[in-house]
């Protein structure tokens, strides 16, 4: 072979590859459609726009790649069509057989694939059907013979047709096209990062292997900031912004039970046990809501998750809008009042601000009509809190005792996770409420289980709440709750704590410490994205 002759061989190569590669971007952003579906709302033109460019830029870059580092080297050294046609098919065969399989995974999970998330997707099927994991093998293998046989009739396809293609004058165009949305992509993220412009950030992980160029790497790489001042100034620009609140989801729609009974709901501060134990003797037919119930270490956001049946994290906003209950309308649109009181050393202001006005100090005469009545209390009123009690229990109305925070004082060398029970245990019971045994109920299902009573809603509550009505047989754990910044996920062996570190760990019902263990992947998942339901991100 003439030197000439091989060298207008590997130009035909080269060029071949070019548009082979050419062939698969346009696949991968078919591919990319998945995980553009999956994408929240923006919200913003501006947020559309990015989320088309990058999706050309992102999609254009990621074969490209690949051509340079694994096809274009044998090219040079081994100019063979024949082997090159091979190669590149199988190469672009693994390739987009593992996006699709990502994008699938993504769709089901809400996260790319790394090794965990492969051995946490093999123990799901398995626990599907037996043999999951030969059936999901040959899928596997059929899945691929099917990609490659394509990616041959591609490869060929382009080499036959390769003088017709080149003869369209067309390459210089697209690839002027999908370089400008790749770097248009990440100058338009960049800015976005530096603004903490959020229906831009908030896609940094939608789609795979993205590692978009942020304000600080670029700033600090040029000597403009360091990345200590670019974090310190992005904390205060977001301390106490990351949530805007959507409460509720939407419209009530809910109907009014036919046979609606008053219902009194107590809530202490907290209980010491020989309170504890002379509820349960001089109180007749009081019966626990759990087998373990949690409430929270502060009595004021207790006192919020009662009333609202939302998650801590949700507190701040809510006073800062002074936020009504959403079912407060609803309740007087079907002529039932519900009515706030206070004990007298109970402090108001631990009470959440939108219902404050309307505390009044018990004892007050209460209408005869069906109605709730919500009592805060300190352990120091226990005794006239069990005469109202006692009085309800002689009315037939239906009941829902609980201490908002455990009696028992942790040290601060405690605090880090003592044994479940002990830190946020609390008791709570009911009266003349039929429901099914529960293993784990939680503060936030007092106010679901009371309006059982009074109405019906779509969605059973949801739109409005994060809590359970106990008068269901409904799904028990896991459960996920914010405690004090921290996320607890409650599943029926463990525990798992996530502090705002993103830092995980993992403890079994007793407080010790499983090292190496995780949480089931989709546990994991579902239940952060239950706790953010009621938020949107800012734009």
């Amino acid at each position: 072979m003439g030197k000439h002759q091989k060298r207008d061989r590997i130009a035909r190569l080269i060029s071949w590859g070019h548009w082979f590669t050419f062939s698969n971007i346009v696949l991968c952003l078919v591919i990319g459609l998945l995980y553009i579906e999956t994408a929240d709302a923006t919200g913003s033109l501006l947020g559309n726009l990015y989320l088309f460019i990058n999706w050309i830029g992102h999609f254009a870059f990621l074969p490209f790649v690949f051509f340079i580092i694994l096809l274009f080297p044998f090219c040079l050294i081994l100019p063979y069509s024949r082997v090159l046609r091979g190669l590149g098919a199988l190469v672009a065969s693994f390739g987009i057989f593992i996006l699709l399989f990502d994008a699938f995974f993504f769709r089901q999970y809400g996260f790319h694939l790394n090794t965990y998330s492969l051995a946490q997707m093999a123990r799901d099927a398995e626990t599907l059907f037996a043999g999951a994991s030969f059936v999901g093998l040959l899928g596997v293998i059929f899945g691929f013979l099917l990609i490659l046989m394509l990616q041959v009739t591609l490869a060929n396809l382009t080499w036959k047709r390769l003088d017709n293609i080149r003869d369209n004058h067309t390459g210089g165009a697209i690839t002027a096209i999908l370089v400008s949305c790749f770097l248009a992509s990440h100058m338009i993220h960049i800015w976005a990062d530096a603004t903490l412009y959020t229906p831009i950030t908030q896609q940094d992980d939608l789609l795979p292997l993205s590692y978009p160029t942020t304000a600080k790497s670029l700033m600090a790489r040029h000597g403009w900031i360091t990345p200590e001042t670019y974090q310190s100034q992005r904390d205060r620009l977001t301390d106490g912004e990351q949530l805007r609140l959507r409460y509720p989801l939407s419209s009530l729609l809910c109907a009014k039970q036919p046979q609606a009974r008053s219902t009194l709901i107590v809530a202490f501060d907290q209980l010491t046990p020989a309170q504890q134990i002379q509820m349960n003797n001089q109180v007749a037919g009081i019966q626990p809501l759990a087998r373990q119930s949690i409430s929270h270490s502060d009595v004021e956001a207790a006192a919020f998750q009662l009333v609202y049946s939302l998650p801590d994290l949700y507190q701040q906003q809510v006073k800062q809008a002074e936020i009504a209950p959403a079912y407060q309308e609803t309740m007087h649109n079907f002529g039932h009042q519900i009515h706030f009181y206070h004990s007298l050393q109970w402090p108001i202001d631990q009470a959440p601000s939108a219902i404050q006005s309307q505390l009044v100090l018990w004892p007050e005469q209460s209408p005869a009509s069906p109605h709730m009545t919500v009592i805060f209390a300190t352990q120091g009123d226990f005794e006239a809190m069990l005469t109202a009690i006692r009085a309800a229990q002689l009315n037939n109305q239906r009941i829902l005792i609980t201490a908002l925070t455990p009696a028992a004082d942790l040290t601060e060398e405690q605090s880090d996770f003592p044994v479940i029970s002990q830190q946020f245990t609390v008791p709570m019971w009911s009266a003349n409420i039929e429901m099914p045994e529960h293993e784990f109920s939680h503060i936030n299902d007092i106010m679901p289980t009371a309006l059982s009573g009074f109405m019906s809603c779509a969605e059973d509550f949801d739109t409005f709440t994060s809590g359970r009505d106990l008068t269901r047989e409904v799904g028990r754990l896991p459960r996920v709750q914010s405690i004090n910044s921290r996320i607890f996920i409650f599943e029926q062996q463990q525990i798992t704590l996530l502090d705002r570190n993103g830092e995980m760990a993992v403890y079994s019902t007793e407080g010790e410490l499983k090292p190496g263990a995780t949480p089931p992947t989709p546990v994991l998942i579902q239940s952060l994205q239950e706790l953010q339901r009621f938020s949107a991100p800012n734009n």
